[in-house]
């Protein structure tokens, strides 16, 4: 296949290395956390992370994702028009939610111990981070990867000088570790705005049709992206209820190791997604059977390579956890395994979505991905319930392998590939 000729692997390793560099100096901060907050107060600071969340979902997560399938296939004054009037329209949607925080924040400080500053707090950092999250899509869409890792590793650097400040100067506790990612997103902010302006991708022109192309491709992604909130957030939501904020606490810290597999799985996905979306855009009805059979090809190595390197990382994670972390933090080894296994699924699913996105067939996508987010939630509430701590680890499973046969079955339908028979491609 001389995967080792192509420029999806060269791009694959530029980011690597930067997230590999990027994940390793925030990995620093696990220590700090572990020493300085106890497992309550993570549990806090996971809260408004849960909350920050799903306010991003519901304002921009579903539209942002829209930018790439519609970069390709039009010139740069229209790719303007999309992201301006997507600023527009996420604005309007935050001004919305923060009405909505004024008249439920009470129940919302219940469930989630944050009281309203807090929760306005999260409309701000939801902003800043959908700025800068858009300016890094361009980045990787416009194929300049080193701008992308520089601002990943700048946005690290400021992460672990701002928590050092606020958690261990300050020993302001879990509204410290909030109050750094709030002071960093802002930061950041304002240089990524001003390049989106000198890049040309923000005009103040408001475009219906724009505006009508993004919430034709997003909103029936709605319900598949808020599966993984559900999946994700629920999850915190029902161990805080049943087990307490230590126990979440814990589930957190594990996530957090686990994102040390992560790094090689977003890595591998930021240049793979544009790399197979003009893989796809190039096949005839001449090349179309062998195109396909390459494709597949490559996705079982894929699926295979990763799943072995999943199981290494389990020894890895151990190992780290008894040398770095404080001993009140080693109980959180027990959501390890889980959690790899959860990682597997979504790599999978993040792959095969693909194929509904290029097709531009995403209806039933949601429906699917939202019904196998029901499975994880009624799971996970009954199995934590009964179960406690043991509960999560098989509720997280069942739930991401129930989304993940759901989404690749969709595909397949929307878009048929070989997936269990297929010719060898001679060359490539």
């Amino acid at each position: 296949m001389n995967l080792f000729k192509n420029k999806l692997l060269k791009s694959t390793a530029i980011y690597t290395i930067s997230d590999g560099i990027a994940k390793g100096l925030n990995f620093l901060t696990l220590p700090l956390i572990s020493f300085y907050l106890v497992p309550e107060q993570l549990g806090i600071a996971v809260n408004y992370e849960v909350l920050a969340s799903i306010i991003s979902l519901l304002s921009s997560g579903v539209y942002t994702n829209g930018i790439t399938y519609f970069f390709y296939d039009r010139d740069k004054e229209k790719v303007a028009l999309i992201v301006s009037n997507l600023f527009m329209f996420v604005i309007a949607c935050l001004i919305t939610l923060s009405l909505l925080l004024l008249i439920f924040h009470n129940a919302i400080s219940s469930i989630l111990y944050l009281d309203y500053e807090m929760q306005i707090l999260a409309i701000g950092g939801c902003f800043f981070g959908f700025t800068n999250g858009v300016s890094q899509i361009l980045y990787r869409l416009e194929e300049k990867p080193y701008c992308f890792c520089g601002f990943s590793l700048l946005q690290t650097i400021l992460a672990l000088v701002s928590l050092y400040i606020f958690v261990v100067v300050l020993r302001m506790e879990a509204l410290g570790k909030i109050y750094s990612g709030i002071v960093v997103a802002g930061l950041l902010f304002v240089i990524h705005f001003v390049m989106l302006v000198r890049r040309k991708y923000f005009i103040v022109k408001y475009d219906y049709s724009s505006l009508k192309e993004l919430l034709h491709f997003g909103l029936p992604l709605l319900p598949h992206s808020l599966s993984f909130w559900l999946k994700g957030g629920v999850d915190k939501i029902v161990l805080t209820t049943f087990c307490g904020l230590g126990a979440n606490g814990l589930y957190s810290m594990a996530l957090s190791f686990g994102g040390f597999f992560r790094i090689f799985i977003d890595a591998f996905n930021n240049s793979f997604a544009p790399y197979l979306q003009k893989r796809l855009n190039s096949i005839t009805k001449d090349n179309e059977v062998l195109e396909k059979a390459y494709i597949v090809r490559l996705i079982w190595i894929l699926i295979i390579g990763f799943s072995i390197l999943a199981i290494l990382v389990i020894g890895v994670c151990k190992m780290a956890m008894l040398f770095v972390l404080d001993e009140k933090y080693h109980a959180a080894f027990i959501f390890i395994p889980s959690i790899l296994v959860m990682l597997i699924f979504q790599f999978i699913n993040a792959i095969v979505i693909q194929f509904p996105y290029f097709a531009k067939r995403t209806m039933g996508l949601g429906l699917v991905t939202f019904l196998g987010g029901m499975v994880q939630l009624c799971s996970t509430y009954f199995l934590t319930k009964y179960f406690g701590i043991n509960g999560i680890n098989i509720s997280i499973v069942i739930g991401s392998f129930a989304i993940m046969i759901g989404v690749w079955g969709y595909s397949n339908k929307v878009y048929p590939m070989p997936w269990l028979s297929f010719r060898k491609r001679k060359d490539s």
